[in-house]
């Protein structure tokens, strides 16, 4: 996790946080943490969706590659993969 100081708020804003901290029975610490996460999280869903949309638009475009085959088909051969190597290593160390 990072840390951040900030130097030089105003005393006024400084209050206001520790007012609305104690209303909302937190550290003012918590408080500051809570308004980034607010403001910076609806930043990354908006770029997400922003991303969404355009890889949506490449893909009626044709701009995409096409898969060969399903992903449940591929689901499912990976987990066939896992089993058969699971059961590999079993019958190893059943045998030494």
């Amino acid at each position: 996790m990072g840390a951040i100081t900030i130097r030089g708020l105003d005393d006024a804003i400084v209050s206001a946080i520790k007012r609305r901290a104690g209303d909302q029975g937190v550290s003012m610490e918590e408080e500051v943490r809570r308004l980034l996460q607010a403001t910076y999280a609806d930043d990354r869903q908006a770029r997400g969706r922003e991303w969404a949309k355009r890889q949506l638009e490449r893909l009626r475009r044709g701009e995409l590659p096409k898969a060969d085959i399903s992903s449940v088909e591929e689901i499912r051969r990976m987990r066939q993969e896992r089993t058969d190597e699971l059961e590999r290593r079993s019958r190893k160390t059943t045998r030494t």
